[in-house]
């Protein structure tokens, strides 16, 4: 199993999204100090990939990738979500939207921030990161900040949240799995492998651009009662862990 690297394969979709915090002024030069080095690496990698049997994919957008760079097939073998978790969970309806992350600049939580600031909606932030302090100062009264939690106490935030929200582009996202896993829909940014894992319409919704309007228009439609716990537990059945095994299994012996 071999990834291409983002880093060096799309440097600018990584980079650009980085505030290089005090460096922020030299950030136009990070592409000529960069072009040398990010060539040896593609290199490098390319000719490790030569040395691959068979690529295994978790998702289109990997596979996508695999095809672009190495000009090889591969196959798709989703990630499975640990349902063992998530027995007998009750759900409940907190009054709150909920984010689960590392808190960084590219992951664009800001809108998520500033969408519910401007909605006087209630939000819950669980994770930590290099962009906690930035979040926090524009964050309103109704925006909770709680760091880092346990395995506990996250499902029994993500049982009595009205849904998850996910302003990234994942290339797959085990987190979504969890929130249906707990019987909750998902709202997140049309991108990604979250288009392999949420159903629209039926285990939650999708906005389009990474922008405060455009998760407020999803954010001011939503109605929790649409969606049932039963459809957002059965879609997590799809990536359960046995069938991961059968599926990694059956690769290696073909």
């Amino acid at each position: 199993m071999h990834s291409p690297g983002r880093m060096f394969w799309e440097p600018f979709d990584y980079f650009e999204r980085e505030t290089y915090g005090m460096l922020k002024p030299l950030k136009f030069l990070s592409n000529i100090f960069l072009k040398i080095p990010l060539c040896y690496l593609r290199i490098a990698d390319f000719n490790a990939s030569k040395k691959v049997d068979k690529f295994i994919a978790n998702s289109k957008v990997s596979q996508t990738r695999i095809k672009k760079y190495y000009g090889r097939e591969s196959e798709i073998i989703y990630p499975f979500v640990d349902l063992d978790k998530f027995k007998d969970i009750k759900t409940e309806d907190g009054g709150f939207f909920l984010i689960l992350t590392r808190l960084v600049s590219w992951k664009k939580v800001d809108i998520a921030i500033d969408s519910c600031s401007q909605l006087n909606i209630k939000l819950k932030i669980i994770g930590d990161g290099p962009d906690l302090n930035r979040l926090k100062s524009k964050a309103s009264k109704n925006i909770e900040f709680l760091g880092y939690i346990d395995d506990q106490e996250k499902i029994d935030l993500i049982r009595q949240c009205k849904a998850l929200i996910v302003t990234q582009k994942e290339d797959f996202g085990i987190v979504p799995l969890e929130a249906m896993a707990c019987g909750k829909p998902v709202i997140a940014y049309r991108s990604g492998g979250l288009l392999e894992t949420v159903q629209e319409g039926i285990t939650g919704e999708f906005f389009d651009e990474q922008t405060i309007d455009s998760l407020s228009i999803v954010l001011k439609e939503f109605d929790s009662l649409k969606y049932t716990t039963q459809d957002c537990k059965n879609r997590s059945l799809s990536f359960r862990k046995e069938l991961f095994i059968d599926k990694i299994k059956q690769a290696l012996l073909d």
